[in-house]
């Protein structure tokens, strides 16, 4: 059975982040392991914002606040995390 899609709110710029610096924010543990850093996630980044347009957040700009102040009050139309799932 479908279901009508909520009604969308407005939409912003893409938002890229990526190569987070997981010692920055003090919460870059799971399951008492810390992050590893992944090498080509900063490039990957990059390489997606210069396509996009954008500038991308990167290293310790990368964080969770940062986010939900870029989509705090528009969805960004395309959104890419190159970083752990």
């Amino acid at each position: 059975r479908w279901r009508e899609a909520p009604e969308a709110g407005p939409v912003g710029p893409s938002l890229v982040v990526g190569g987070p610096d997981y010692d920055a924010g003090g919460s870059g543990a799971t399951r008492n392991r810390p992050w590893r850093h992944l090498e080509h996630a900063g490039p990957e980044a990059v390489a997606v914002a210069a396509t996009l347009q954008v500038s991308p957040l990167l290293g310790s700009a990368a964080t969770k606040t940062a986010v939900r102040e870029k989509c705090s009050s528009v969805s960004p139309v395309v959104l890419h995390l190159a970083t752990h799932g």
